[in-house]
């Protein structure tokens, strides 16, 4: 594969979570915010091979029940 063309997609794939992610760091003390944006991203990153992409779109909450 090519590893920019994976770089891409990997970035996409994470963006398509930003706003919900956001959402929830709104919530957060604004402290710890950047820490736990990089741990939220690192996990949906993580568990992101438990799902199957062929079947559907999934969303955060399909990552979240996953954690």
């Amino acid at each position: 594969m090519n590893t920019k063309n994976n770089e891409y997609s990997e970035n996409d794939f994470l963006k398509k979570f930003e706003k919900t992610v956001e959402k929830s760091l709104y919530q957060t003390d604004p402290q710890e915010r950047d820490d736990l944006r990089q741990e939220l991203y690192m996990k949906i990153y993580e568990k992101s091979s438990y799902l199957n992409f062929k079947k559907e779109t999934p969303s955060f909450w399909d990552y979240f029940h996953i954690i």
